[in-house]
């Protein structure tokens, strides 16, 4: 089966007074862990390989976005994302353009861990003696 490694490996390849342009490379089955861009929009051009962007929509509706060389999708500013090589054989290589320099992100992962531990958990908990 496929293992899951999260991908933090961006390199800058161009910068502007007002735009960021970085490449990225997920190893085979490799996750870039989900965020979102207070301010900033992204899209993502796949360069080779193939690229699953999952994306929670304002409206709260969740999409996938399976694209290949030369496809593109946007993740606009707000919009949690995540991009997932759905190949447990290839690497997948991306360009992601930034249109602001400054691409302030949220992890989500780190933002759920740090929640404070009162009415969130004591919901939680609750929430499993009912479901037991």
């Amino acid at each position: 089966g496929c293992t899951a490694e999260v991908a933090q490996n961006p390199a800058v390849v161009a910068t502007t007074a007002n735009h960021l342009l970085v490449r990225l490379k997920l190893a085979p089955c490799a996750v870039r862990s989900m965020h979102l861009h207070l301010t900033v929009d992204e899209l993502t051009l796949v360069l080779s390989g193939v690229v699953d962007v999952q994306q929670v929509m304002a409206n709260g509706t969740v999409s996938s976005e399976i694209i290949g060389p030369g496809q593109t999708s946007v993740q606009p500013a707000g919009w949690v994302h995540q991009a997932v090589n759905p190949s447990c054989t290839e690497d997948a290589t991306f360009l992601n353009f930034f249109n602001k320099f400054d691409t302030e992100n949220v992890q989500i992962g780190i933002a759920i861990n740090s929640i404070p531990t009162s009415p969130f958990q004591e919901y939680l908990a609750d929430d499993m003696k009912a479901s037991a």
